[in-house]
């Protein structure tokens, strides 16, 4: 420690602060300290995150380049009678203003502190004492009219707010204050009020619901108010919501269920879509690309809106290998590059994985992108087959070779949706759609649950769990603890995959079988669609009645107007109401159909049993 803390400050800043490199392009003036330029350089913290690199090969040198901040340019550097031609001088034109010159161990250890400030130009006895104090109060008043810096809250929070804010506003509307000034308030009294009106007004069943709404109006506090929410306050309403709002309002406590969707279950459900699933695709794209993200989501863990519509072709990357040992064919890998993952503290890491040909067709992630390039024609190269890339000989004096993309499917994406009957060149793929297609696959297997992605990211999580290091499965899964608490509290599924009973006996070990108990329950008869009595009894729900009453009068009223078709009264911005009943009339259908066919299913799994037993 005694050495530590002789070290000469620019030593110190070496080796606390990365430096940047010098960088093209043109850039605003940035504040200026009384010290080198050099220095300033070899100081400036980094605060931006690059953006993702275009393409997988541009990753190979782990380069990032760095961004500066910019500053006002009225802010001047206090001026330094150095003496031309001092040592000091000729010291400073040796370093560049990237900070590209490295201390020498010697230097490193020299321990006299004040020969080392004078000549770094820290406290310079050469600055004018009075230029240092006024450069210093300017960039006070900078920083200060600057303002709090803001979170860099990735799209999807930003989408959560903007919902949450409206209802902010309805609210305050409905006691007659204004929004802002009662968020600058602060005030737990008002905080407890709106949750009470959120639960009251909005059906709010559970109690993990309201505390994501908490959550969130707490986000909208710190976005609005450029400020954290007091502690207290944030005690004193997770203490309440617990104590006083789940009873008065009878809140369901319980968790969701953590489940894992394991490759047995996979397995099935690529296996039925493939032979037996009879649901018809608008375009078979849709059918295939269904499957290759299955693929890759079990063999990556990843969360489904990295990879569903965000993956661009230059995001992926075919590369051809020599032969392995005893082979005589090229071996085709795949680089899949996911740029779009879940921010932590602002930032995202990228995430690169490499696939390889599988012996079991359904699970080869090779054989399902090749289909998807070749039917988009992207290769540069147009090769009429794949058997002209596995003709292609790796040259000795390369280890692989890379090929290329054409250069205008390099921007769109690989997972992509439909425009009438024809596949869309630029509409990406939506994660609700698929989503969709992955619980229908589900019902027609008879599954107890309603499969979920992270059913899948679960399930492989298990698996990279046994296999990786805690740093390898952190890296995988985009868990940027240390440790392995993420993992323990959203991803280690409820049920205890270990055979406990011959750990303890010490019997002969059935760890299969407990996997087998492990699974999801299924039944090959249960319902996949409602009968005709649970139709009526949803056709004749009051408030569908209700609805459906509303948006008939507002036909009838601008029919009355003249126009004879709700196009027509649309263009003529005359049918606001119709359009706002036709909304809820479809979003309320919808929600009844399926929590009508979910009760049916749970029904079903209840008493199916009992049934097959007698």
């Amino acid at each position: 420690m005694a050495r530590i803390s002789n070290l000469p400050r620019r030593a110190m800043q070496r080796r606390k602060i990365p430096r940047n490199r010098a960088s093209a392009g043109n850039h605003s003036q940035s504040v200026q300290k009384p010290c080198s330029q050099a220095q300033v350089g070899q100081n400036r913290a980094d605060t931006t995150h690059n953006d993702a690199q275009d393409s997988v090969s541009e990753y190979s040198d782990g380069s990032e380049p760095e961004s500066e901040d910019d500053h006002s340019d009225s802010i001047r550097k206090p001026s330094q009678n150095a003496r031309p031609g001092s040592k000091k001088d000729q010291r400073n034109s040796l370093m560049s203003v990237d900070g590209s010159n490295e201390a020498s161990d010697s230097e490193l250890d020299s321990g006299s502190s004040s020969d080392s400030d004078l000549d770094s130009g820290y406290a310079s006895a050469e600055e004018d004492p009075n230029e240092v104090a006024e450069y210093y109060n300017r960039l006070i008043d900078h920083y200060e009219a600057e303002g709090p810096t803001m979170a860099n809250h990735d799209e999807n929070t930003k989408k959560m707010t903007y919902p949450e804010e409206k209802r902010w506003n309805k609210f305050c509307k409905a006691t007659k204050r204004d929004p802002i000034e009662l968020l600058k308030a602060c005030k737990v009294c008002i905080f407890k009020a709106y949750l009470h009106w959120r639960v009251k007004h909005f059906r709010i069943k559970k109690e993990s619901s309201i505390m994501t709404y908490w959550n969130v109006i707490s986000i909208v506090y710190a976005m609005k108010i450029a400020r954290w929410m007091d502690g207290g306050v944030l005690y004193d309403i997770s203490n309440w919501i617990y104590a006083k709002l789940m009873p008065k309002f009878d809140l369901n406590i319980s968790k969701k269920e953590k489940s894992g969707l394991f490759i047995e279950d996979l397995d099935l459900i690529l296996h039925h879509h493939y032979i037996y699933d009879d649901h018809v695709y608008i375009h078979e794209r849709l059918y295939v690309q269904l499957v290759l993200i299955l693929i890759i989501a079990g063999a990556t863990t990843t969360r489904p809106d990295a990879l569903i519509g965000n993956v661009l072709y230059k995001h992926i990357e075919f590369q051809l290998f020599p032969p392995g040992p005893g082979g005589n064919r090229s071996r085709l890998g795949l680089v899949v590059n996911l740029v779009k993952v879940k921010k932590s503290a602002g930032v995202s890491e990228k995430k690169i994985f490499g696939f390889h040909e599988e012996d079991t067709l359904l699970h080869d992630p090779i054989l399902h992108m090749l289909s998807l390039v070749f039917a988009d024609g992207a290769f540069l190269n147009d090769f009429s087959s794949p058997e002209r890339i596995y003709e292609m000989v790796v040259p000795t004096h390369m280890d692989r070779v890379k090929i290329p993309w054409k250069e205008e499917w390099r921007g769109r994406p690989i997972f992509r949706d439909v425009d009438g009957l024809k596949v869309s060149l630029e509409k990406a793929l939506k994660y609700c759609k698929t989503r969709g297609d992955l619980i229908r696959l589900g019902r027609a297997l008879g599954y107890a649950k309603r499969l979920e992605f992270y059913d899948i990211r679960r399930g492989s999580g298990k698996k990279l769990h046994e296999k990786l290091t805690p740093e390898e499965r952190n890296k995988a899964m985009g868990h940027r603890l240390e440790d392995s608490s993420t993992y323990v509290r959203y991803y280690m599924t409820d049920f205890i995959g270990a055979d406990i009973q011959a750990i303890t006996f010490g019997s002969d070990p059935q760890t299969d079988f407990v996997n087998l108990i492990s699974r999801l329950v299924r039944h090959g008869n249960a319902p996949i669609k409602l009968t005709e009595d649970q139709k009526d009894e949803i056709a004749n729900n009051p408030r569908l009645v209700k609805y459906l009453r509303k948006r008939s009068q507002a036909m009838a009223r601008f029919k009355k107007q003249g126009y004879p078709t709700y196009i027509a009264a649309k263009k003529a911005s005359v049918a606001k109401q119709y359009e706002k009943y036709r909304k809820r009339v479809e979003s309320l259908r919808k929600m009844l159909l399926t929590k009508c066919l979910e009760r049916a299913i749970l029904e079903f799994h209840k008493t199916i049993h009992t049934k097959e037993i007698d």
